[in-house]
């Protein structure tokens, strides 16, 4: 868990914003008053979120930094620690949260078999002529728009290379690819975020979590991604997709690895919370450049269709960054870890301190998950009467 560093230390002396400032110091005294872990951590969320949402300007603007700056300026009446902790565990379980997502690969059993094609071209024209309408099929949409490829370190999808056998020979024909299981991957958490059956209650809990994290991104000026992906099976556009191997997916789920946009369109470097995840890949370059593949734009010129095959939205892997960046510089990412393991492992006893202790937790978040971002309505409840 790293300590909040000094304003001066900081990108905020150079945002036009100057509540900014002020905004930051009431952080910084809040984590210094902290006497608990967790109210420490959630100081950090809030003054980390800063930082990273006023370098990311560029590409999200400037209303999710004021947004934040007008929030914690409004915790400074009484109890404005206690108002920043309450806020930062808002923005930990609504935003964070959302975009990380501690899950495997979807059931191998959702998949169809899929015939063989004499020709590469017959299996990307098959493959677009799907709509992305659940996991399966934006997978086969996305695989066709990547080139059956991983978007970070360039290897080929094994299954479909059994499937396309020209698609091999190309592989073998380029030295540095070679082969793996790809996966598709949402940047926006697909549990959090898919749509909901109303008629089933398995997916009630979900609601919880779709409102909230697009509370926060409604809150920051993003409509136009709420539009998209809260219609049915919005989830599965393909700006929310990325195609990754395996392995990287699971790292790009957890906020391990991010996409940071660049001033050059569809281009981004590869970060990564550890300098040895990506070691192991051979040609991982630093910086990636997304486009649609030539075999995917020959279906649509055959076609005579425009190319109509999004690539990843540069707005939504921002956050996604902004969210990687702040969960590892506060601590967040081990308190979602700790508390993932203990939910999974402990073995629950009513008159067990330490099961009373971790099932407050979880309430305390499900209270924040239930609450509106801002102060008034958890100040309206601390007020009352009792």
């Amino acid at each position: 868990m790293t300590s909040l560093p000094p304003i001066d230390s900081t990108i905020l002396p150079t945002c036009p914003n100057r509540s900014a400032q002020s905004a930051y110091e009431l952080v910084l005294e809040a984590e210094r008053a902290a006497m608990e872990d967790i109210n420490r951590l959630d100081a950090r969320v809030v003054g980390f979120l800063m930082i990273n949402l006023c370098d990311s300007r560029p590409w999200l603007g400037d209303l999710p930094l004021s947004q934040v700056t007008k929030e914690v300026l409004l915790c400074n009446t009484k109890n404005a620690n206690d108002r920043i902790f309450v806020l930062g565990g808002q923005y930990r379980e609504k935003l964070l949260r959302a975009f990380r997502q501690s899950k495997g690969p979807p059931d191998p059993s959702s998949y169809v078999s899929r015939p063989s094609f004499d020709f590469l071209q017959d299996m990307v024209d098959n493959f677009l002529e799907e709509s992305p309408t659940d996991y399966r099929y934006a997978r086969k949409v996305s695989m066709a728009r990547d080139g059956f490829r991983c978007m970070i370190t360039g290897a080929y999808d094994s299954n479909s290379l059994v499937k396309a056998p020209e698609l091999r020979t190309r592989m073998l024909e380029d030295d540095d690819s070679g082969e793996t299981i790809i996966q598709c991957c949402h940047i926006l958490n697909e549990y959090a975020a898919q749509n909901i059956d109303s008629g089933n209650p398995s997916r009630n809990k979900r609601r919880e979590y779709t409102f909230s994290v697009f509370e926060v991104l409604r809150k920051f000026g993003l409509q136009t991604i709420i539009d998209r992906l809260s219609v049915a099976d919005g989830i599965h556009s393909l700006s929310n997709v990325l195609t990754l191997r395996s392995e990287l997916c699971d790292h790009f789920d957890n906020l391990r690895i991010w996409l940071e946009p660049t001033s050059e369109e569809n281009t981004y470097m590869v970060c990564e919370v550890h300098k040895s995840i990506l070691r192991s890949y051979r040609n991982v370059k630093t910086q990636v450049h997304f486009e649609v593949s030539a075999d995917a734009c020959k279906y649509f010129k055959k076609s005579g269709k425009p190319v109509d095959l999004p690539l990843p939205d540069c707005k939504l892997l921002a956050i996604h960054a902004v969210c990687a960046k702040v969960t590892h510089m506060s601590g967040a990412d081990q308190y979602f870890a700790r508390l993932e393991y203990d939910v999974e492992e402990f073995d629950f006893h009513v008159e067990d301190n330490d099961s009373a202790h971790l099932l407050h937790q979880l309430l305390d978040n499900v209270v924040l998950m239930r609450s509106k971002i801002g102060t008034e309505e958890v100040c309206s409840l601390e007020e009352s009467p009792s």
